[in-house]
């Protein structure tokens, strides 16, 4: 499949087209149809990618991990950012009815990109079914079908795309209303920020090899897919710590009386 993290790429046109929805739905939802990967006796991959499931799976799971992100991770992780992205960031403010639906909306409409992208690259789908060629094998590039090869070069597209989306967010004009950052500054050092680099890489490298080894008996293609899956979990994990360690550090900063 394609890199899950990569997905959330088609977001971004997505919300260019459609400015009130949360960017965060969005996201979270373009990779919702593979959280079955990572979800203990969820669905098959079957289920979460069809049109039910982006009611049945993606839309309930979305919007926990949504709320999950916006409750405890969406502030911390804008705190530990430099100051030039930082300034250009406000955090969502209260979860409203209305801010919920527009958020249940984005979720669909970002698991809907998610199953109209994986139909270039996965067999038996609608698209390579009215498309031959797609299935067929590539002997200059080791045998392997056109979407196959789809996955992977897209996998790396998606990826070149975010990581220039992150670093063009410093170059947005600045909010009319910044926000305050003035605890974080007291809260967040630089040694902060590579303790929580150093934690992401530690966590999602040793989870993605006892993934990979856990799966020893199997075959490459399952051992390398369980490597990925290790990576992606490890880091989430990570991530979610790293957030509420610099929560309490920002509530600290809070409490003590400005000079």
């Amino acid at each position: 499949m394609p890199f899950t993290v990569s997905h959330a790429a088609a977001a971004l046109p997505v919300h260019a087209l459609f400015r009130r929805l949360p960017m965060a739905a969005l996201m979270i939802g373009s990779m919702a149809p593979d959280f079955a990967f990572f979800v203990p006796f969820a669905p098959f991959r079957s289920s979460t990618h069809s049109i039910a499931g982006l009611f049945t799976f993606c839309l309930p799971v979305g919007l926990v991990v949504w709320y999950v992100f916006l409750r405890w991770m969406e502030h911390p992780t804008m705190a530990l950012l430099p100051d030039a992205w930082r300034e250009k960031l406000i955090p969502t403010g209260p979860i409203t009815l209305r801010l919920l639906g527009l958020a249940a909306i984005g979720i669909v409409l970002g698991a809907g990109t998610h199953n109209l992208w994986d139909s270039f690259t996965h067999s038996h789908t609608w698209v390579t079914s009215a498309v031959p060629s797609l299935r067929e094998r590539q002997p200059g590039l080791g045998g392997a079908p056109l979407y196959h090869l789809l996955q992977v070069a897209s996998s790396v597209i998606g990826l070149a795309v975010l990581t220039m989306w992150l670093l063009n967010l410093r170059n947005r004009p600045m909010p009319e209303a910044p926000f305050d950052w003035s605890r974080a500054d007291a809260a967040i050092t630089n040694g902060t920020r590579v303790m929580a680099a150093a934690t992401l890489v530690f966590a999602a490298v040793a989870a993605a090899f006892g993934y990979f080894e856990a799966y020893a008996e199997y075959n490459s293609g399952i051992r390398i897919f369980s490597f990925m899956i290790g990576t992606m979990t490890g880091f989430a994990l990570a991530w979610l710590a790293i957030s509420i360690w610099v929560a309490a550090k920002l509530r600290r900063a809070r409490d003590v009386p400005q000079k």
